[in-house]
């Protein structure tokens, strides 16, 4: 069974209903990130429609998984995602000053966004080594790190996507059972957020990244491995809601 759902675009803009419900958040913020999975689906339905292969970096002994940081991101095709993601914005009277920034220095800095997807998947993949090129970025645009990293995996995410279905990284992924500190079988991008499904609460864990949903031991913290000292917390308002 594959480890990749069907993306289910009515059911992804129902949650974000649910959200603007739930008025825990502002409408801005909602907004602005239902804007971006909007130009991401678009971007997305592009490059599955498209007969064009997705380059990937092989390892020895058969199929391996996607490595984000050797996928081809094009330039042209990372402005459009911006600027339809402005321009819902804009037209619905929300602001974009961020977005406007980080495409006026896409204009003036050639390759600007596809360096911001690499690095940003470079950064992810090797948490350990914090100093990377979004720093760089970051200095030379002034805009701060994590703002370029969330972007940068905005950015990348739907390549990743695309590519982990596509190669043989989905036969070897959907064979696996657990992986290391959690770490997503077929892209190898740190889990976002987990599910607790069916009777027996069977933990799933999701990958920001390339949307995998694969599973993973209860106990264990998905982002040490360990099972030590591990506690439960509680809202103070909602005892329903815990972590």
């Amino acid at each position: 069974m594959s480890i990749f759902p069907s993306v289910q675009a009515p059911n992804l803009f129902a949650a974000f209903d649910d959200l603007k419900a739930s008025a825990t958040l502002s409408d801005d913020w909602i907004a602005f990130r239902l804007a971006l999975v909007r130009a991401q689906l678009a971007l997305y339905g592009a490059l599955s429609a498209s007969p064009a292969p997705v380059e990937t970096r092989s390892a020895e002994g058969g199929a391996s998984p996607v490595h984000p940081t050797s996928l081809r991101y094009d330039e042209a095709q990372l402005s459009a995602l911006l600027r339809a993601a402005a321009s819902e914005l804009q037209q619905k009277g929300h602001a974009i000053t961020i977005l406007a920034r980080l495409l006026e220095a896409a204009g003036e800095h050639s390759g600007l966004l596809s360096n911001l997807a690499h690095a940003a998947c470079q950064r992810v993949a090797q948490p350990a080594e914090r100093a990377t090129d979004i720093d760089t970025l970051s200095g030379s645009l002034g805009l701060p790190a994590d703002v370029l990293e969330f972007f940068g995996l905005i950015l990348a995410a739907p390549y990743v996507s695309v590519a982990a279905r596509r190669g043989a990284a989905l036969v070897q992924a959907s064979k696996t059972k657990t992986t290391a500190h959690g770490a997503c079988p077929a892209c190898g991008a740190p889990a976002a957020a987990a599910l607790l499904v069916g009777e027996e609460g069977r933990r799933l864990l999701c990958c920001p990244l390339c949307a995998a949903v694969y599973p993973f031991a209860r106990k264990p913290c998905p982002s040490c491995g360990s099972s030590e000292t591990l506690g439960v917390l509680f809202g103070e308002q909602d005892a329903g809601h815990w972590l």
